[in-house]
């Protein structure tokens, strides 16, 4: 699994498991080459080492982060031990200033992972395959399942996720279901803290969830939405031994606006999984409006990633169109859980149902562009902010023009 860096034009993250129990681990590197003869050019470092035991089995996971590269340049990376090594694959540092560039957004796989969520990762790879990094809005996985729903998840992506970077944002599925009683309490699967080697430059307790990245002319920001465990009768944990409460989340919101506020990127993208208004008929999430919708508004975000409907929809909050052309709202899924819209609600300007979809957006100095494709690579929908010279913005809509 390859994750993008707080500095992704200088070094590179890599996280893998093995059942194998191999005290040193290593990634080794080299610059790339077309050919085989690259041997002496290669350097190792050594990996961390974490345990993880669920629900009867020991898996062992590796984390390292190779530092002091060269911006904008293609290096070849395997991972292992000194008994079992992957293959030699492909990673790339992110220019060291801005330059156009894609990047692909998708909703949950969640559900039958290894059965459908493929053909959405092979349409990715193909249709874009100079993609800088894949971002997901949450429910990687199966809140019910066991240790296999992230075998399933592995494989799913195959080499796709060690060629490109995954940004990921949690999900309530992404939580297994601990106990329900005497109150249903879920704790975000110990898998995820020891899959991705995310940065950690989130609010305390929330590092490696909460986080954000540079990447050269857009701030990508990862927040965590579970708010459940606001309620008196569920109880949601990010670890064993830390509980999300009212002090977790407003500390997170007070991240989100020093962050937004120090932004100095072009382009803002937030990516969570409860969506700030839902397209759904029976789920509403005032308490995540309350904390971060103003925040939004105020401080010109361009995009709203979301997950968690599992259908497709695209627009404008009901009052955002007073405030400007952005932040512009997406819900996608990439997985089979399909569910129907509330065509009752007035937010939404696109909507799709039953289709997994998967979203490329193009980002140059003065455009954003945005497309959304079902398996068929059919278009499915589009839009553009533009940026002028004194940096205002300008939504069009091409799919409904």
């Amino acid at each position: 699994m390859q994750n993008l860096t707080e500095n992704p034009a200088g070094s590179l993250a890599f996280a893998w498991r093995s059942t194998q129990n191999r005290e040193t681990a290593y990634v080794e590197i080299a610059p790339f080459r077309s050919g085989p003869d690259f041997s002496e050019l290669v350097e190792r470092f050594n990996a961390e080492h974490h345990q993880v035991y669920f629900h009867g089995l020991t898996d062992h996971y590796f984390k390292a982060t190779v530092g002091e590269l060269t911006p904008d340049t293609r290096y070849l990376v395997r991972v292992g031990s000194d008994c079992c090594r992957s293959e030699w694959f492909e990673a790339r540092t992110a220019p060291e200033a801005f330059e156009p560039f894609s990047f692909i957004y998708v909703g949950d796989t969640q559900n039958d992972i290894l059965s459908y969520a493929p053909r959405v990762y092979r349409n990715i790879a193909t249709h874009f395959p100079d993609a800088r990094f894949v971002m997901h809005a949450g429910d990687l996985v199966l809140s019910s399942g066991d240790d296999d729903t992230w075998g399933e998840f592995y494989e799913a992506g195959s080499w796709l996720f060690r060629q490109i970077p995954q940004f990921p944002a949690p999900g309530n599925s992404d939580h297994n279901r601990w106990t329900l009683e005497p109150v249903d309490t879920r704790k975000l699967y110990p898998q995820w803290h020891a899959t991705f080697n995310l940065p950690g430059n989130g609010p305390e307790g929330l590092e490696g969830v909460t986080y954000y990245v540079d990447y050269p002319g857009m701030r990508l920001i990862s927040l965590y939405s579970n708010f459940e465990s606001m309620a008196d009768d569920r109880h949601i944990y990010i670890r064993e031994d830390l509980r999300v409460t009212h002090e977790l989340v407003a500390s997170q919101t007070e991240w989100l606006e020093n962050v937004l506020a120090s932004n100095e990127q072009p382009w803002t993208a937030v990516v969570f999984h409860h969506p700030v208004y839902t397209a759904r008929n029976d789920r509403e999430n005032e308490w995540l409006r309350n904390e971060w919708k103003d925040l939004f508004d105020w401080y010109g975000v361009d995009l709203v990633l979301q997950g968690h409907d599992h259908l497709y929809s695209r627009g404008h909050g009901p009052d955002s169109l007073e405030t400007g052309s952005v932040p512009v709202y997406a819900i996608s899924l990439a997985g089979p859980k399909m569910r129907p819209a509330d065509k009752n609600h007035t937010w939404f300007d696109v909507v799709h149902e039953g289709i997994q979809m998967y979203q490329a957006i193009h980002v140059s100095e003065k455009e954003l562009r945005y497309e959304a494709f079902g398996q068929k690579r059919e278009l499915l929908d589009a839009f553009v902010i533009a940026r002028d010279s004194n940096g205002t913005k300008h939504f069009t809509d091409l799919w409904n023009n």
